[in-house]
């Protein structure tokens, strides 16, 4: 590819930037929209806090054995 396009096409890969302009991806700021994604995620976390039985994290969580980390005697 590097021959056919006449430039190193390794390069950009490399330190990340490319020569002349780049694409405007973002036509128009939506400040308003992140933060009612934040305020969705929030509220989402509080009800689910609020209405775990267990709360939102449990005491007795499985590790990456499998095993609880709570040990009880049989």
């Amino acid at each position: 590819m590097s021959v056919w396009h006449r430039k190193n096409q390794a390069q950009p890969m490399l330190t990340g930037r490319v020569e002349g302009p780049g694409p405007d991806l973002v036509k128009k700021n939506r400040v308003w929209l992140a933060v009612l994604l934040l305020l969705a995620v929030l509220a989402y976390a509080t009800w689910e806090s609020q209405h775990s039985p267990n709360g939102l994290f449990p005491n007795n969580v499985m590790n990456s054995t499998g095993n609880s980390r709570v040990h009880h005697d049989d």
